[in-house]
């Protein structure tokens, strides 16, 4: 039943098919472009967290640097006042000095560590290629 003052008429309703096409074909490219887009922001971001990754051995590296010049200073001053000193002082420096002459050892060993680590974290692609025509069977070139 339909309300009182309408009249129940059968409408056609029709799309171009043309039109139907060219609107199919507009989701298309934009869907494409948008994925286009994601897949690029998710490159940048990976390219910014290699580039941290990569940066944290170097900067690592040149702490531990720092810090064994900051051990060498400091045993230098050391051994200038035990060059001065009377008996006791010096007996003191003494046990001071060797207590930083290990440190030292120490901080050149984590620096040289870390200058290791910063070398080896670089990343990169490896290829292996095999033809058994050039190379001959299971030979392979990295």
């Amino acid at each position: 039943m339909c309300p009182a003052g309408f009249l129940r008429e059968n409408l056609t309703i029709a799309i171009d098919p043309q039109y139907r096409d060219l609107t199919i074909e507009e989701l298309r490219v934009t869907h494409e472009y948008r994925n286009k887009r994601q897949e690029e922001k998710e490159e940048q971001a990976e390219i910014r967290r290699r580039m941290r990754e990569e940066a944290k051995p170097q900067q690592e590296s040149e702490k531990a640097l720092t810090e064994e010049n900051g051990y060498e200073r400091l045993l230098e001053k050391a051994k200038k006042e035990a060059a001065g000193a009377n008996a006791e002082r010096l007996e003191a420096l003494q046990a001071t000095i060797e207590k930083m002459d290990k440190d030292l050892k120490e901080a050149h060993e984590k620096s040289g560590r870390a200058k290791s680590m910063a070398e080896q974290t670089k990343s990169g692609h490896v290829y292996i290629v095999s033809n058994i025509g050039s190379f001959g069977e299971n030979v392979y070139k990295i």
